[in-house]
């Protein structure tokens, strides 16, 4: 009996993690940033990885030839301010383009 109420409170758990995990997912928005500076691959690597590492940030696209950078984000989690800032932080000036955002 202990190994059945131990079985059931490990699916209880593992139901609650997949569905907040789902409502995660869901909680998504896309910001676009004019950055400019970039001026080859290795600034667009570190902007990247910059953006990468905030939490809620899910995935970015940087292109230095175009001078933009889309993230794709969890607005509860991270703001546009907080990209703003860790683009900045590199020494490049960041613009959100509002006429590109999404959520």
């Amino acid at each position: 009996m202990r190994f059945c109420g131990a079985l059931l409170i490990a699916l209880v758990v593992v139901a609650c993690h997949d569905t907040h995990t789902a409502e995660q997912a869901n909680a998504t928005a896309q910001a676009v940033f004019h950055v400019d500076g970039m001026t080859c691959g290795g600034c667009e690597a570190g902007v990247r990885i910059a953006l990468e590492k905030l939490p809620g940030v899910q995935k970015s696209e940087v292109s230095y030839k175009e001078s933009r950078a889309a993230v794709t984000y969890n607005p509860e989690k991270v703001s546009t301010l907080d990209m703003k800032a860790a683009i900045e932080s590199l020494g490049y000036r960041a613009k959100l383009d509002g006429r590109k955002v999404k959520s």
